[in-house]
């Protein structure tokens, strides 16, 4: 059974804000002192306070593309997992290992349609049976 969200559970919500968040910000920091530090380097004269207003735009925007490529490209499928791992792990009191937990994360985690799988149903099995249960089931839906 699937459901339409706009959020999955709340250790996707637990993530995003100790991990998502605090690193998006922090690339966009990052990317905008080395932008600033770029634009010293250049020297651009300073008299014009136009120019400097169109520089720190220009800072801003540029920062801000730069840091949502890395983040996007580098961190966002590692929280989507961790995320995932959690769900199966403490909710769904299943034993994966990281690397199950990658191939079945999309069932668990927000994508483009806004449909998950609670599984609920995992926790009725018994310990043994949830593990195959989880791993044929995203089979059967991919």
């Amino acid at each position: 059974m699937s459901v339409k969200v706009s959020y999955t559970h709340i250790y996707d919500k637990i993530v995003t804000f100790f991990f998502k968040f605090p690193t998006s910000i922090g690339l966009f920091l990052l990317f905008g002192f080395l932008i600033i530090e770029i634009e010293r380097l250049i020297r651009i004269d300073k008299s014009n306070e136009s120019l400097n207003i169109a520089i720190g735009i220009g800072i801003f925007i540029l920062a801000y593309f730069i840091s949502s490529f890395v983040y996007s490209k580098i961190f966002a499928n590692f929280y989507h997992y961790l995320s995932a791992y959690l769900y199966v792990r403490l909710s769904l009191r299943t034993k994966l290992s990281w690397k199950e937990v990658t191939e079945i994360a999309w069932m668990f985690v927000p994508n483009e349609s806004g449909v998950w799988y609670p599984l609920k149903e995992v926790k009725k099995l018994d310990k043994i049976e949830r593990k195959q249960f989880l791993i044929d089931f995203s089979d059967q839906v991919s």
